[in-house]
């Protein structure tokens, strides 16, 4: 197996339009993920020469273009005779508020902490700055009082207060602006259902007949039957699973 990655305290560094992430202690390995801007073979090896001993390449907009630069690893390994790990990330289940009024304009809704914020089902009535629709009904009904939701990146937290049919209210824990179709992302709610999209499910066949790669991140982890799927998946692929663990029943 190439470049094994034990777990450590690490550091993310911004470097030539990727993240290179240092993990501090000795022994460890140095993980970069690659974007458009660094996919050429010219960025790569800059990289590799750098340090980095494991490339990451995210899958959340799909895996076809991550072909070439996996090759390109694979002719640095060559060329310098030391083994480089491919790490593919598996982008999960992706959850999204609703809409607003003329989303192209870019219709934002300013939340002040304290305030109260409701989220439903309704998707035909487009959000205002009292509710919006939540168009996810297997979260709508995983949601309890006291749970947090994690919108935007973590740029507004919200936490339930009050559930009913159809819908929660929730009171909104610090300033921010919503917009349409941000993410959002669940901390303290177990969803029922597969970590694997029908998505996912593409992606990872390509990289199994097309990208030489070494491990394969599952992210929104929650139990070990995600794992089990996932494995049972990759059949007698020799590449290993790492479990992206983002939420408590993980």
């Amino acid at each position: 197996m190439r470049g094994a990655i034990p777990s450590a305290n690490s550091t993310p560094i911004q470097l030539a339009n990727c993240t290179v992430l240092l993990l501090l202690i000795v022994g460890v390995k140095q993980v970069a993920t690659l974007g458009p801007k660094t996919f050429n073979k010219e960025m790569i090896e800059k990289l590799f020469l750098a340090g980095v001993d494991v490339f990451r390449l995210n899958l959340s907009h799909g895996a076809e273009d991550k072909a070439e630069p996996a090759g390109f690893i694979r002719e640095l390994e060559v060329k310098y005779g030391r083994p480089i790990s491919i790490l593919v990330d598996i982008q999960g289940p992706k959850h999204r508020v609703g809409m607003y009024p003329n989303p192209d304009a870019g219709t934002k809704v300013a939340l002040e902490k304290g305030q109260m914020y409701a989220f439903d089902l309704d998707t035909e009535k487009e959000g205002d700055s009292d509710r919006v629709s939540l168009p996810h009904p297997d979260v709508m009904a995983a949601l309890q009082v006291g749970h947090r939701v994690l919108i935007d990146d973590g740029k507004l937290t919200v936490v339930v207060r009050e559930k009913g049919e159809g819908f929660v209210k929730t009171e909104v824990m610090n300033d921010a602006v919503l917009s349409s179709r941000k993410g959002f992302n669940l901390p303290d709610t177990y969803v029922p259902g597969s970590a694997l999209t029908p998505k996912d499910l593409k992606d990872l066949q390509f990289c199994l007949d097309q990208i030489d790669f070494d491990w394969v991140a599952l992210s929104f982890v929650q139990t070990q039957d995600d794992i089990l799927q996932l494995r049972q998946l990759m059949g007698d692929h020799p590449g290993k699973v790492l479990a992206k663990i983002e939420k408590p029943s993980a």
